[in-house]
């Protein structure tokens, strides 16, 4: 007997979304080539004092993350909200692993 495991029919991740300016942007789960470009950003930046670099690393997860997202509306928020997201995808489930957490 053949045994199948059919990936196309299990289930997804429950529909997970932010707003911000007035549009829902739905979060896409990890895939395994976002986990390691993550890791590789994360440990470019060991040892490193580079706050800047850092905050350019968090942008980027979140607008993985979150791909209808824009960039520029991503960085015009302040360093709270930022936060307040990546809070967001770490209780989901999302937390990228390696990524700085800001302010370290």
């Amino acid at each position: 007997m053949t045994k199948l495991l059919n990936l196309d029919e299990l289930p997804t991740a429950a529909d997970v979304a932010i707003v911000l300016n007035g549009r829902r942007h739905v979060m896409k789960p990890m895939t395994l080539g976002d986990f390691i470009r993550q890791q590789k950003a994360a440990e470019a930046l060991k040892g490193q004092n580079n706050v800047a670099a850092e905050i350019d690393t968090l942008i980027g997860v979140v607008v993985t993350a979150f791909p209808t997202l824009p960039r520029d509306e991503v960085e015009a928020l302040d360093l709270g909200r930022l936060n307040a997201i990546f809070d967001f995808l770490g209780a989901q489930g999302q937390a990228r692993a390696g990524a700085p957490q800001p302010g370290e």
